[in-house]
């Protein structure tokens, strides 16, 4: 029940925290007309400032709120449930303020009653959603989030009739004819019913690996509403206790969140520094070879996020052969750069030492195979091309189909056979094909990034497409039909978010010196 009533609490996406934003900025305002219209004469010189600092405490959750949309960063995945938070802070805020503003009205008797049982069933959710949100940040005790999750599972429904009864029923409280609201004799039992989840939220804390700066935000959503609800107890004309209770989560924003946006930050700059390093060690000079005139070559990367697992290289075997590769690790992230870098220099290095394709990916695999404690993978596609003879000896591990321009001047998709990925299994044996390249021809390798880019209707760029955009740039150089693929796939997707890196190469055989 917990469960299926914070789904519907939660923002779920941008559009819905827009309209939380105008939500809870609207409640200041209709707020703000309320004491306007409310006629002052006779009130307590303690209820009008009760009614002023419910006024504060609701425009600065809107401010907090629009600042919450903005960092959203420093609360990483809790921010929808934090948004959710303050939404339901800004309510309570405003139920109490109201409840103050038409207390001792007698025409306004139902209302007060309807205000007041409103704002017992919002703490109490406010509480609940409290709970949800320290679990997620402390990384609550299991068997204690258990066993108090259990207990609101249980007293959910009660403790709501409870509240909401309370409109026609005096348990809580009452409103008498003249209007005034007032305490009844089992007012203590709304903060009994929360006392266990309030004892979890402290032994959640305690019981925490956390910071004692987390700690301490956090212990702050109950030492500051208890003693603000225990002078409240003691003098009725003073209660802030749900202006306290957002003021507690105020700091807590910014003692918690703040700090956690720091340390994002600094991450982003690590790894845009990681970025930075494995994009220095991809090759990005062309030509590469200003002074072979065998052949044309270009290739590129456009990563899905800051750090991507492909890569390409090229690189003479001897005097009278091209090695060109690409590849692509299972992962993405840092992990999947420096696996994709350690490879890459395996490859590069196994290459120099000569060989042909199969043999050189079946000794790769064999040493990743023995040193994979991340158990990952990658696709690779090589190619050694004697610049002669224009014989291109191939070996694909279980990567996408090469496109080839033939005699006639049309690319097709090169169905060619796969071998396992390297890294999957050690022992793996690896075989290879031949390709006649003439003088014109051309081959074009990529990564699944390009026909798996994916529009925001869910439709696939494919291979059909891939093959019209090659033949539509078919006469012209390697560079430039990488640059209109490009282009062809930036336009399909249309801004939508891609999940996978865009890696290209290609080369053109011009002949024999």
């Amino acid at each position: 029940m917990i469960d299926h009533i914070e789904k519907k609490l939660t923002i779920n996406d941008n559009k819905s925290a827009k309209i939380g934003l105008f939500f809870v900025s609207s409640l200041p305002v209709i707020y703000a007309l309320f004491v306007l219209l409310r006629n002052f004469i006779g009130m307590d010189a303690a209820w009008a400032f009760n009614i002023g600092v419910n006024l504060m405490a609701g425009a600065v959750c809107a401010i907090v709120y629009q600042s919450c949309m903005r960092d959203t960063a420093g609360i990483g995945s809790n921010n929808n449930l934090f948004l959710s938070l303050l939404i339901t802070s800004g309510i309570s805020v405003f139920l109490a303020g109201s409840a103050w503003i038409i207390n001792g009205v007698p025409s306004l008797s139902f209302l007060n009653r309807l205000f007041n049982a409103l704002l017992f069933t919002d703490n109490y959710m406010l509480v609940v959603l409290f709970w949800r949100f320290e679990c997620s940040v402390l990384t609550v005790n299991e068997k204690l989030s258990e066993s108090i999750n259990k207990y609101l599972n249980i007293l959910f429904i009660p403790s709501l009739v409870c509240c909401l009864a309370n409109i026609v029923i005096p348990i809580f409280f009452s409103v008498d004819i003249t209007g005034n609201y007032r305490r009844e004799t089992l007012f203590p039992l709304c903060i009994i019913i929360l006392l266990p989840v309030l004892t979890g939220i402290t032994l959640g804390v305690f019981s925490s690996k956390a910071s004692k700066k987390d700690k301490l935000s956090i212990i702050s959503f109950i030492a500051f509403p208890l003693i603000i609800l225990i002078i409240s107890l003691l003098k009725f004309n003073t209660s802030l206790l749900e202006p306290a209770m957002f003021f507690s989560i105020t700091i807590i924003y910014h003692m918690l969140i703040n700090e956690r946006a720091k340390k994002h930050a600094a991450t982003q700059t690590e790894l845009q520094v990681a970025a930075d390093i494995q994009e220095s060690v991809l090759p990005h000079v062309f030509p590469p070879f200003p002074d072979r005139h065998e052949f044309d070559l270009y290739a590129s990367m456009t990563p899905a996020r800051e750090i991507g697992g492909d890569f390409y290289d090229f690189i003479m075997a001897d005097d009278d052969r091209l090695a060109f590769l690409i590849a692509d690790v299972s992962d993405k992230g840092v992990p999947a750069a420096l696996f994709m870098m350690s490879t890459k220099n395996l490859i590069n290095y196994r290459i120099r030492q000569g060989g042909t394709p199969a043999e050189i990916l079946t000794d790769v695999n064999a040493h990743i195979a023995q040193n994979n404690a991340s158990s990952m993978f990658i696709t690779v596609w090589l190619g050694i091309l004697d610049l002669r003879s224009g014989i291109l000896s191939c070996t694909n591990a279980g990567h996408e189909y090469p496109a080839i321009r033939g005699t006639d001047g049309v690319f097709r998709i090169f169905r060619d056979k796969h071998g396992l990925m390297v890294g999957a299994m050690p022992n793996t044996k690896y075989k290879e094909y031949e390709l006649t390249m003439n003088p014109g021809n051309k081959i074009f390798i990529y990564t699944d990034g390009v026909p798996e880019a994916c529009n925001i209707a869910g439709e696939l760029y494919g291979l059909n497409r891939l093959e019209t955009a090659l033949n539509r740039a078919a006469d012209k150089s390697p560079e430039e039909i990488l640059r209109e693929i490009q282009e062809d796939v930036d336009s399909f997707v249309d801004g939508a978010k891609q999940f996978d890196d865009l890696t290209m190469l290609c080369l053109e055989y011009k002949g024999a010196a």
